[in-house]
């Protein structure tokens, strides 16, 4: 998992609440694509840009070549509202990250957990991380079911783990 810095330079100074509704609808489409982790990504407002640091399951993953219809839409609007493309930096590795799957033939697990921020579905043979980008849709050019899957389990999962009822 590594971590990236996203700038959004502000080419035309307009309406900054539709420059940063369409960044965090372009963070929702990486993040329903796969190509971003977690559904927190906070956006820092500056006089000349809109910055936001985001966890990505690999180096790359917000290249175009991952990019989903709904990315791909959104990134076309950006002009339209006054923003460059994006600018990414990579900040660096997460240190405790999980290995990323490298097998060729893969069965697949759906598996997380209440402090899990990487992708929920894992290789069957070596439990690695495979990003949901590298696997076929599962509806509607996005991987929606899964990922709120992941969200409503680690919510039941928040629940059982912190619980002190009856403690």
């Amino acid at each position: 998992m590594y971590t990236i810095e996203v700038k959004f330079k502000i080419i035309q100074k307009q309406n900054r609440e539709k420059q940063a509704d369409l960044i965090y609808s372009l963070c929702g489409s990486w993040r329903m694509n796969g190509q971003i982790l977690n559904r927190h990504f906070p956006i820092a407002e500056n006089s000349n840009d809109f910055t936001l640091y985001v966890n990505t399951p690999e180096s790359d993953s917000l290249n175009v070549q991952y990019n989903n219809t709904y990315v791909s839409k959104n990134y076309a609007e950006l002009k339209q509202v006054g923003l460059d493309k994006p600018i990414m930096q990579i900040a660096g590795k997460e240190p405790e990250a999980m290995k990323l799957c490298d097998c060729e033939n893969q069965s697949y697990i759906l598996y997380t957990d209440y402090l899990s921020l990487e992708s929920p579905l894992r290789c069957g043979a070596c439990f690695g991380i495979v990003p949901l980008y590298k696997t076929s849709k599962t509806k509607d050019d996005e991987y929606h079911d899964i990922i709120s899957w992941q969200s409503d389990y680690q919510a039941c999962d928040s629940l059982q783990m912190n619980c002190k009822v009856g403690a």
